[in-house]
């Protein structure tokens, strides 16, 4: 693929979005996901940004879009291991999603409020401090990006935090090589390189949240190819 074609922002319909997908692929492909998020070290990532906004103070975070609720679950074993005084909570439009969501919380022992929330058509769930999103803007259009923002920017009284892809040639290559070294899932192999083609650059994400409501939006680059966008209130 040549950088000239990246330059242009292609979106199409991942596999994992097929509301017709079966169960037992859909969580195949989740586990997928999962192992590609923690060789991010996007935990990491999060955990810090929401140390830099809360500090020990005790904060509410619902995860929007939340998939099978890697993120959101590790961030709360996390808490706990550092007798930090946040809570959590999850929402995502997929049924079979919020079962790995709560299956998964139950399994490392932390509490999670999971909820089925089309985040384009409802409003998001009220009573949070920190509303955040990982790699799910790259699924929507400009002016859908744009609505989410605007949803989780009234739904946070403190703070936004968004991760996802940047569109890039290396960001393409690192997609290729580690969804098939992590997974075998052909969904992921497939849907992993339409996420970079579907992905924003720094400066379309800048817009879209302008478009949003966002005066200065903060948005940073952060290994491997991921692009952070923070707001406060």
């Amino acid at each position: 693929m040549s950088g000239e074609w990246l330059r242009t922002r292609r979106l199409q319909t991942e596999l994992m979005d097929d509301p017709e997908i079966e169960p037992g692929v859909h969580n195949a492909a989740l586990r997928g996901l999962a192992r590609l998020n923690r060789a991010s070290g996007i935990v990491r990532t999060v955990s810090r940004e929401l140390g830099r906004i809360a500090g020990r103070d005790r904060i509410r975070v619902l995860d929007v879009a939340a998939g099978s609720g890697d993120l959101v679950v590790a961030l709360a074993r996390h808490a706990r291991r550092a007798d930090l005084p946040w809570t959590f909570a999850a929402c995502d439009i997929s049924p079979t999603a919020c079962v790995a969501i709560r299956e998964r919380a139950e399994a490392a022992g932390v509490g999670v409020d999971v909820r089925q929330v089309d985040a384009l058509a409802e409003p998001l769930p009220p009573g949070h401090d920190v509303v955040m999103c990982h790699l799910f803007l790259h699924h929507l259009s400009e002016n859908e990006i744009a609505k989410v923002l605007s949803r989780m920017r009234a739904a946070a009284s403190r703070s936004i935090l968004v991760t996802d892809l940047k569109r890039s040639r290396a960001g393409y290559a690192l997609a290729f090589a580690a969804s098939r070294l992590l997974t075998r899932s052909p969904i992921v192999h497939t849907d992993a390189l339409r996420s970079v083609e579907g992905a924003l650059t720094t400066v379309e994400l800048s817009a879209c949240a302008r478009q949003a409501g966002f005066p200065d939006p903060r948005i940073r680059t952060a290994w491997p190819e991921r692009m952070i966008l923070r707001w406060d209130a």
